[in-house]
């Protein structure tokens, strides 16, 4: 199955911005101002303030700077307030609109079937989970062990299995030990890539999980330098866990983690 083109209409940058209003908009409206000033302009520039309320104006002496800038700084306030509501509002009908675009259920409206013979070109985030965990991917060599995760792979430890079926349990699409060539052309095999269902991106996660050796701790080292001369950047696309011999993988502490990353609530 091919993965299809990504969906143009990337909402995050525009989400962001929203939640960001949302909360300027919160902290504004805690404390409404009731003035606005006035500017008069003759031989020279006059300002008044004025009580919405009241209608009641009063001149302010320039050389007065701080009652000047406070009753300026309030006004700001109270014309940004009058705004903020308006682009909230027109913001979140044009992400609902996007969100329930016709070009995505065209495709989420076909039969599984008739999704394995096209390649879709606009797609919803829970379709294009589907189709990239389904997609086949160049991997390490399988081999069997002692340790089978909850989807019945084997894998190569028993943190990995607590790994593989966290994500699992949290619905975290992963693919087990992907191929990945350096630029210098050297094969890789991360333990784990995974992808955000919500924003699309693709992130590796590496378990790092004899610490208190100093030849892996080397190795580590070595890896996670590597991984970031071929863009693959610790705490940006590249997810990292520890453990050693007195500090084995916590469960609790692996899901707090993919829940910030992933923002899960």
């Amino acid at each position: 199955m091919r993965l299809p083109i990504k969906n143009s209409f990337d909402l995050t940058p525009i989400q962001e911005y929203l939640d960001q209003l949302t909360h300027l908009n919160t902290l504004i409206s805690n404390n409404p101002s009731n003035t606005r000033v006035i500017t008069k302009k003759r031989n020279s520039r006059n300002y008044y303030y004025e009580r919405i309320t009241s209608k009641q104006s009063k001149y302010i002496r320039k050389t007065n700077l701080k009652v000047l800038r406070n009753y300026l700084q309030a006004d700001y306030k109270r014309r940004i307030s009058l705004e903020l509501p308006k682009e909230i509002n027109t913001i979140s009908k044009f992400i609902k609109r996007i969100q329930k675009s016709k070009l995505e259920t065209i495709y989420s409206e076909l039969d599984q079937e008739q999704k394995k013979l096209i390649t879709p070109y606009a797609v919803s985030n829970e379709d294009y989970a589907q189709v990239w965990s389904a997609s086949p991917y160049n991997s390490a060599p399988r081999i069997i062990t002692e340790f089978i995760t909850s989807k019945g792979e084997y894998v190569k430890s028993k943190s990995e299995v607590i790994i593989a079926d966290t994500l699992a349990s949290m619905n975290i699409p992963y693919r087990y030990e992907p191929v990945f060539v350096t630029k210098d052309g050297v094969t890789k095999y991360p333990d784990f890539q995974l992808l955000d269902t919500k924003t699309r991106k693709e992130y590796y996660h590496e378990h790092f999980g004899m610490m208190d050796d100093p030849d892996y701790l080397r190795s580590a080292i070595n890896k996670i330098d590597t991984y970031a001369k071929n863009g693959i950047i610790l705490g940006v696309n590249f997810i990292a866990t520890f453990e050693s011999s007195e500090h084995p993988l916590n469960r609790n502490t692996l899901k707090s983690t993919l829940s910030a990353v992933f923002n899960h609530n």
